[in-house]
């Protein structure tokens, strides 16, 4: 597999981890989400020197810093946010829209990925993996250039130029009618599949939203942002295939 790609894929199933640990929240604070690992949003991380996580590492929206003689067992996850990493990390070191700076110290025996972001590296920094950059529209080696003419660009895709006719908008209207319908018939049914596939747990988190609206509504809400940031990896998936 190439590097990009089983980065992808790493961002994916952290964040997929990462989602099942904020819709069971219950289950997340006794169990955790696997042995050692930690997931982190909205804030900064900090493992000192010395210490040691026995597992992977997602931040989601904040800065991660790896001092010197700090041990990461397992992989480093991270969406939106700088990495400083003077320490060893012995799993891969993957960012999102962000950038990887890797002190002097520092000891990466995966690969290092920066998807929409770059690499900074220190003299003395070891990465024993592949050191993969994919910044701005050129990903995996796909150059995505813009159509000239009136276009709207919607990633990773880009509609061909066209003139707007008299009834344009008529169409547009349609289309995105259509679209709306489609995804509520969706969405619906994805809704009634899951009542008759697990009711007992349906049940449950119905009777939780009637006993705590306000946190129902904040774990939805980071759920729906973090499908969007799925999403997003989905469509650079597409491209880098």
């Amino acid at each position: 597999m190439k590097p990009y790609r089983k980065a992808t894929l790493l961002v994916i199933l952290m964040l997929l981890l990462a989602l099942a640990f904020v819709m069971q929240p219950e289950r997340a604070s006794a169990q955790g989400p696997g042995p050692g690992d930690k997931i982190i949003f909205g804030s900064a991380f900090t493992l000192a020197r010395g210490q040691r996580l026995d597992g992977d590492l997602v931040v989601v929206g904040g800065a991660v810093e790896v001092e010197q003689d700090a041990v990461v067992e397992g992989d480093v996850a991270i969406i939106g946010g700088s990495t400083r990493i003077d320490g060893v990390v012995n799993g891969d070191v993957v960012t999102l829209g962000g950038v990887i700076h890797l002190g002097p110290h520092a000891v990466v025996n995966g690969d290092a990925t920066a998807v929409g972001g770059v690499i900074e590296r220190e003299p003395g920094a070891q990465v024993l993996g592949n050191i993969v950059e994919t910044q701005g529209r050129e990903m995996g080696g796909v150059q995505i250039t813009p159509v000239p003419g009136p276009h709207r660009w919607t990633f990773p895709f880009q509609e061909a130029a066209s003139t707007p006719g008299p009834l344009s908008w008529l169409g547009r209207a349609l289309l995105q009618g259509l679209a709306t319908i489609t995804w509520t018939a969706l969405l619906a049914a994805m809704g009634v599949f899951l009542i008759l596939l697990a009711p007992a747990p349906t049940e449950r988190v119905a009777r939780g939203i009637q006993n705590n609206p306000l946190l129902a509504f904040a774990v939805g809400f980071g759920a729906s942002l973090l499908a969007f940031i799925v999403a997003f990896i989905l469509s650079v998936t597409i491209c880098l295939l």
